[in-house]
């Protein structure tokens, strides 16, 4: 279905899909073709991993149906030396050690991860925290409000096929060293933590911006 200038891709006959998950995470290359007249405009193509999973009442995770116990870690992109000019290489060989040292989770630093971390989380079986970049200084203006949003929905719209990531983090000591006045608000802070919430749930309200 394409409608201006946006194209839905619907698959209705997978069955019995491999699924991924942390000791076994299969995947899938799903690729896509722009064509005009049999001629090749454009192409992509990209891992994908099916799964489902769910937060218990009072704390158990269950991935794919089985409770799983989350071991985790925090990684920041950036590395002696180059700081965050990293290689490819390298940020697989974090991600690598997490895994070995007996890690099933990363939580992810609050600024944009290069695309090669999520891949690796992919073919690894890491479970991912995906951080949003609003990190301490309070609640700003609206131009602040509507940035805060628009970065949200451009990590979710990049990433959101990765099998990998289970959380969308909303902010990080968010009331923290204020930057604007009443910034520290909780009750401000509360109602403006329910409408990011509202952008990465799956509700009637954001489902017409394909969430």
């Amino acid at each position: 279905m394409v409608s201006d200038k946006t194209s839905t891709i619907t698959f209705e006959n997978i069955k019995n899909p491999e699924l991924w998950d942390t000791e076994k995470p299969n995947l899938y290359r799903l690729s896509a073709v722009l064509s005009e007249k049999n001629q090749i405009k454009d192409s992509v193509s990209e891992k994908v991993g099916f799964r489902w999973f769910e937060f218990k009442d009072h704390g158990p995770f269950y991935l794919n149906g089985k409770r799983l116990l989350i071991r985790g870690t925090h990684r920041h992109e950036e590395q002696a030396g180059v700081g965050a000019a990293m290689t490819n290489e390298q940020h697989w060989t974090d991600m690598k050690s997490i895994k070995e040292m007996g890690a099933n989770f990363v939580r992810l630093a609050h600024y944009p991860q290069d695309p090669e971390v999520y891949k690796a989380c992919d073919e690894l079986g890491l479970l991912v925290w995906d951080e949003l970049p609003w990190c301490r200084g309070g609640i700003g203006n609206d131009a602040w409000k509507t940035n805060t949003k628009n970065m949200l929905s451009e990590i979710i719209n990049q990433n959101y096929n990765h099998p990998s990531i289970i959380i969308w983090s909303l902010g990080n000591e968010i009331n923290w060293l204020p930057d604007f006045p009443d910034g520290d608000n909780a009750e401000k802070t509360n109602a403006f933590l329910t409408e990011l919430n509202d952008i990465c749930t799956p509700t009637r309200s954001n489902k017409k911006n394909g969430y």
